[in-house]
């Protein structure tokens, strides 16, 4: 039925030339192996002129993030039309590395705590409220989220950079040897916990197998995990937050039924000189668009300078965290590609 499914689909679609991916896992021989897929592709009609794959070299096995020219704002009404706002804001930090994600990683704890501690318990702004670090492909985020009732979504916007660049800051500043010891040894098991299910340990798997590296990934981290002090954290958190130039920053804005998604009314919120500017002179470039997302506002986004991140793996220390010059360029429909500069 499955493969039937398939067929249908490629029939459907016509498509051309595709990219295969397989993962065999048990107590079968490689000879085993090769025939299943032998069997899967002679069924989907590989080689019978429906369906021709690409050569493996030329498949791209790291998925595409991109890079927008200006920070990026969304608004429009909440798509239920109830009483709630929604704010979502991420920073695109770059290219992850083994050292990056150690460190963002020992912030990935303190950051939920803190912005839940203050965005909800204190500030009572929502039930759904809080941060995270994660990693869209091989770019690695950090995002700051509000649900309300009570604030406006640019409000909590505002709420949030502070809870970035005033209270994460200051829990770090904080944190005794002892507690940094304890977020240390939480990150070193998380790295040394195996496989628990069938699931996880194709997840686990999948991706070094995908793409032909990146096996010791955990180890690499480990390593560094060992050197890593409180002082590093500090400044690759603020390289991140606070840095001297404009973020690379994409807000998604949803207003409650009653308020104007065009309307931006004067906010309330006492924030820090230095932070104050930095959130105006980003304003001032900001490409902000009305509405939800749709394929018009994709196109301007791309014609007023949108890139692609570079598409580079750093899965070792020797490697270290500069990102490769060579990146796709979007200046118009058509892709062109930059040279090394």
């Amino acid at each position: 039925e499955t493969t039937q499914e398939a067929l249908d689909v490629l029939e459907a679609r016509r498509l051309g030339k595709l990219s295969m991916t397989g993962l065999v896992m048990g107590s079968c021989s490689l000879q085993l192996a090769e025939e299943l897929q032998d069997k899967m592709l002679t069924q989907l009609g590989v080689g019978g002129g429906k369906v021709d794959l690409i050569d493996a070299n030329s498949s791209e096995r790291v998925d595409r993030v991109v890079r927008y020219s200006h920070p990026v704002e969304l608004r429009g009404r909440n798509p239920r039309n109830d009483s709630s706002h929604a704010m979502l804001m991420t920073i695109m930090v770059g290219p992850s590395s083994i050292k990056r994600r150690v460190l963002l990683g020992l912030i990935s704890e303190v950051l939920n705590e803190v912005a839940f501690k203050v965005l909800r318990t204190e500030l009572q702004l929502g039930y759904v409220a809080g941060g995270s670090v994660s990693a869209i492909s091989n770019i690695l985020t950090v995002s700051c989220f509000v649900q309300s009732e009570v604030a406006l979504p640019d409000v909590a916007e505002e709420q949030c950079e502070k809870v970035l660049a005033i209270h994460v800051v200051d829990a770090l500043e904080k944190l005794s040897e002892a507690e940094f010891a304890n977020i240390k040894e939480s990150l070193r098991l998380q790295l040394l916990q195996p496989p628990l299910s069938l699931g996880e340990e194709t997840e686990h798997f999948w991706a070094p197998i995908l793409l032909g590296r990146c096996f010791n990934t955990s180890a690499e981290m480990l390593t560094y995990l060992k050197q890593a002090e409180k002082s590093d954290v500090l400044a690759a958190w603020k390289s991140v937050v606070m840095p001297e130039k404009v973020r690379e920053k994409v807000a998604v804005k949803l207003f409650a039924a009653g308020h104007d998604p065009a309307t931006r009314e004067e906010t309330k919120v006492e924030l820090p000189q230095g932070l104050k500017e930095q959130l105006q002179a980003e304003r001032k470039v900001t490409v902000t668009l009305q509405g939800l997302a749709s394929a018009q506002k994709r196109r301007k986004l791309i014609e007023d300078g949108a890139s692609f991140y570079p598409q580079t793996l750093k899965c070792s220390l020797a490697e270290g965290d500069a990102p490769e010059a060579v990146e796709d360029v979007l200046p118009s429909l058509g892709l062109i590609r930059r040279e090394p500069r």
